[in-house]
């Protein structure tokens, strides 16, 4: 995939895999199963490819949405930890 996120989930926890071709400001919020916004939201510049670690391993196990903002774009997904 070119200029776009996923967001993924293994035993090593959960991250976004990422590719773009030119610096790209992301900003990620996490929610609870309530909706309740979990810490902050997290503002990075991404650029080529790579993974971003989703720090969630305080929080307890359960499902969460992450919701990812990027060049206009809105994406959300649901995730088990």
């Amino acid at each position: 995939y070119t200029n776009g996120i996923n967001i993924l989930t293994d035993e090593r926890g959960n991250y976004l895999q990422y590719s773009f071709t030119k610096n790209t400001d992301v900003s990620i919020n996490c929610y609870n199963a309530l909706g309740e916004k979990i810490g902050k939201t997290i503002h990075t510049t991404l650029n080529n490819q790579g993974i971003f670690p989703l720090e969630l391993s305080a929080s307890s196990k359960g499902f969460y949405t992450v919701e990812l903002l990027f060049d206009g774009q809105k994406r959300v997904q649901k995730i088990i930890r």
